[in-house]
C-alpha cells in the first residue's frame, strides 16, 4: 500500500465496529496511511474479511471479537493487546447502537489504552 507522508504511518490502531460502515471505512483508511489496523467486533466474520481484505491489498491488519458493552472484556482485550505489540496509538471507537463513549463503558480500558 502506497501512502503519503501519514501521522498514522507505523502505529498500531485499533478500531472498533469496524466490521461494517464508518468503523470499516476507517479501518481501511488507517491501514492505506499505514497503520496497523486491529479491527475489534462482535461481527467476527465480516471483521476478519475486511482485515483478509487490508491485507491482500498490502496493509497490515488483524481482526478480533471484542464487545464494547462488556467493560471487563475491554479491559482484558487492551491489556493484553498492548502487551502482545508492546504499545498502542490510537484507539478509535465505533458502535452502532447507543449514545454511550467507552469512557463510560468501559473506563479503566481507556485509561490503559490512553496511558499504554
Amino acid at each position: 500500500m502506497g501512502y503519503a507522508i501519514s501521522i498514522f504511518g507505523n502505529k498500531i490502531a485499533v478500531v472498533t465496529g469496524a466490521a461494517s460502515g464508518i468503523g470499516q471505512a476507517l479501518a481501511r483508511d488507517l491501514a492505506n496511511q499505514g497503520a496497523d489496523v486491529v479491527l475489534a467486533d462482535v461481527q467476527i466474520d465480516a471483521a476478519n474479511s475486511v482485515a483478509a481484505e487490508i491485507c491482500r491489498s498490502g496493509g497490515k491488519a488483524s481482526a478480533h471479537y471484542l464487545d464494547v458493552t462488556d467493560s471487563d472484556a475491554v479491559e482484558g482485550f487492551v491489556t493484553r493487546l498492548a502487551a502482545e505489540k508492546g504499545r498502542l496509538d490510537y484507539m478509535f471507537y465505533n458502535r452502532e447502537r447507543g449514545h454511550s463513549t467507552i469512557r463510560n463503558e468501559a473506563p479503566l480500558a481507556f485509561e490503559a489504552s490512553t496511558n499504554a
